[in-house]
Parts: C-alpha cells; structure tokens; sequence
C-alpha cells in the first residue's frame, strides 16, 4: 500500500510542526525542523517514486509535468501564503495553520485511497474459489 508510506511521512512533517509550534527552546526547534525538512524529503522522494511506477510509460512525462508544475507552484505560493498570515496574525498561529493543513490534506487524501484499496481487496476476495 504506497498510500501508507506517504501519509506516514506526512505526518511526521505534521507531528514535527505541531512540535516546534508549542517549544521555546533553540535546540529543540533546531531538531524538529531537521526532523521536518527529513520528513519532507523522504515525502518528496516517496511520492515521485511512486507515481514513477504505478503510472504507464507512455503517460510518465505527462503526469511528471504535472507533479513538477503542482508542486513548483504551489511552495512559492505556500510561502507567500504563510508570510502574508506571519505578518497578519503572527508566526505562532501561521504555524499552527499550516499543521493544520498538512493534517487535513493527510486526511483528504487518505480516505479515497483506503476506498480504493478495500474495493480492490473486494475484487480479488470475489475471484478466489470458496472451499
């Protein structure tokens, strides 16, 4: 199930956050982010892995674009995003929204992978000769 390695990832990226979020000491928040950035990667490394082989050769280059344009917009947006709300709200709350978003794309696309993986459990259940 590829799903469960990016969703763990994913929520070390979110754990890691939460975690920087709520400490006041330097080398702490010095190891959770390093903890996140690795989280991050490993997201990163997983997720391009994956679509590279569950996707046709003949579509590869296609979905690779679109993987490189959605994740090459949507940082610098993401960026821009968080210090418009930095500047706004403060870097506490901004933090605490972003976890809060890593957490619930967890959750978004969780769901229709667990949906998927139990219709394909039906199916080869449904093929197998009862004894």
């Amino acid at each position: 199930m590829p799903w469960k390695q990016t969703t763990r990832r994913r929520l070390v990226v979110f754990h890691n956050t939460f975690a920087f979020l709520v400490n006041r000491n330097f080398y702490f928040a010095l190891l959770t982010l390093t903890l996140g950035g690795f989280g991050m990667m490993l997201f990163f490394s997983t997720s391009n892995t994956i679509i590279q082989t569950l996707v046709p050769n003949e579509m590869r280059g296609r979905v690779m674009g679109v993987w490189a344009l959605a994740f090459g917009t949507m940082v610098p947006l993401g960026s821009l995003e968080a210090g418009v709300l930095a500047h706004w709200l403060g870097t506490p709350i901004t933090i605490a929204f972003g976890g809060f978003i890593c957490a619930m794309a967890t959750l978004v696309t969780l769901a229709p992978a667990r949906r998927r993986d139990s219709k394909e459990e039906q199916v080869k259940t449904a093929g197998e000769p009862s004894s």
